[in-house]
């Protein structure tokens, strides 16, 4: 179940990337036109290495190890992300919460150990963006959306998105583990039900057998008590 739970959820995310960056490319492509300004291919390359994890998904759904490869996909998600964030102004860029998405994708599918290494991939993978970046032209279109923040400002933003991070993995995780303890009751109760069935089962071969050996005993008794008044 947990298998094929994640083979959904990769599937869902290939969709999910794959419209990102479509929307991403004509948003810059659109821009660049009305800004007349020179185009950039950096970080259209870097949207054309969004799609990498597309093809590992894809080449892989229907091997046995979807955990690995799940937990795989969604770092190189991030880390390819972050260097697109890098390109379009670091982490004041308001398309960092993407990073949270394939966070709360992990934490609802991957095991304790991965949720926790894709959490500290996604928290270093913003930090540095946050720290290291490329600030878009001053002429650009991009330059009032990515524009250097105040530090008090870029502070609350880093905070906010640590705290949701957090609450968005642990929240992940109980969600995960209601649902295999919900998965355990339904087998209980599964595994209850069979045993019933078997034992109805037992109980109606047992009164067949019996009614097979009732008829010819009912049968001597009569012929014995016939027998018993006759001279």
């Amino acid at each position: 179940m947990n298998s094929t739970l994640q083979r959904v959820w990769r599937r869902r995310l290939i969709g999910l990337r794959s419209l990102l960056v479509l929307c991403l490319a004509l948003a810059l492509l659109v821009l660049q036109q009305i800004a007349r300004a020179p185009a950039s291919l950096e970080p259209l390359l870097w949207l054309a290495a969004l799609l990498l994890p597309n093809l590992i998904a894809l080449a892989s759904l229907n091997t046995r190890r979807q955990q690995r490869l799940l937990a795989l996909e969604l770092t190189l998600d991030v880390v390819i992300f972050v260097g697109l964030l890098q390109q379009l102004g670091g982490a004041g860029n308001p398309l960092s919460f993407y990073l949270l998405v394939p966070l709360l994708l992990g934490a609802l599918t991957l095991g304790r150990g991965a949720a926790l290494w894709l959490l500290v991939v996604t928290l270093g993978g913003y930090l540095l963006a946050t720290l290291w970046h490329s600030a878009p032209p001053a002429h650009s279109t991009l330059h009032a959306l990515t524009r250097e923040l105040s530090h008090t400002h870029g502070l609350g933003m880093g905070v906010v998105f640590v705290a949701l991070a957090l609450l968005l993995t642990a929240l992940g995780q109980v969600i995960q583990s209601l649902a295999r303890q919900q998965q355990r009751q339904h087998d209980r109760l599964l595994e209850l039900a069979g045993r019933r069935e078997r034992l109805y089962q037992v109980a109606a071969t047992l009164a067949h057998q019996a009614h097979e050996l009732n008829t010819p005993l009912s049968s001597l008794v009569m012929l014995a008590d016939n027998a018993a008044r006759e001279p």
